[in-house]
């Protein structure tokens, strides 16, 4: 997805290299402390601590009280042999129209969503739309939709 890099090359313009601190840390994490980053004006992250450890994938969400906003995918997504609609909506209590959004936000067709099949564990569809479906879960969670 070229909108990734596009997001990841930004970030990465804006992340300064953190000095060593002598403390041990387990190699290949990346480690941020009190660091803050501000975009437009726009302050992102204030103050935030946090080891990022190789091999996983994170979502940050960025809102005032950021550091209960991080969501851990997994790049084994737990699928329900039902479509896309319900894996997204994953027993929660909201409308169609709240699941429709939330699939947009991650790039999903209205079609795909309402319509797309995952067959048996997940065989229809792409690494991608796995995390798609994670991505979305993260995002109804805290309550972005």
């Amino acid at each position: 997805m070229t909108s990734n890099k596009v997001i990841r090359d930004k970030i990465e313009g804006y992340l300064a290299p953190i000095e060593e601190s002598g403390e041990d840390f387990n190699k290949g994490n990346i480690v941020l402390e009190d660091y803050s980053l501000e975009i437009n004006n726009n302050n992102l992250l204030k103050e935030f601590d946090y080891i990022f450890e190789p091999g996983r994938s994170y979502v940050i969400i960025c809102l005032s009280a950021i550091q209960s906003n991080i969501r851990y995918i997994d790049n084994n997504v737990f699928v329900l042999n039902e479509g896309v609609k319900e894996n997204i909506r994953m027993y929660r209590d909201i409308s169609d129209e709240q699941v429709l959004n939330i699939g947009r936000q991650v790039g999903f067709s209205d079609d795909f969503i309402i319509k797309g099949s995952l067959g048996h564990s997940g065989k229809f569809i792409s690494a991608g739309e796995y995390q798609g479906i994670a991505i979305a879960r993260a995002l109804l969670d805290s309550h972005m939709y």
